[in-house]
């Protein structure tokens, strides 16, 4: 099985782009999964994509976030 076929990969492929100190990052596929949103659903805004998203219990579940878990 190629490796590429999980999500994995997109860990190994931007570790050396995120730092150890400071703010804590966003989840690389958690951002990937909101750039793709922001995509198809045409929102060009972060603000709008975040109120699009913790309204809507697909995207929540897409993202893998529960109710009442904050998004970033």
């Amino acid at each position: 099985m190629n490796h590429r076929n999980r999500p994995g990969f997109i860990y190994e492929d931007t570790k050396q782009l995120y730092g150890h100190t400071g703010n804590p990052s966003i989840d690389p596929v958690v951002f990937f999964k909101l750039m793709l949103i922001g995509c198809l659903e045409n929102i060009t805004s972060d603000r709008k994509l975040i109120e699009h998203c913790s309204l809507r219990m697909d995207m929540l579940y897409f993202l893998g976030y529960n109710i009442d878990e904050p998004l970033p």
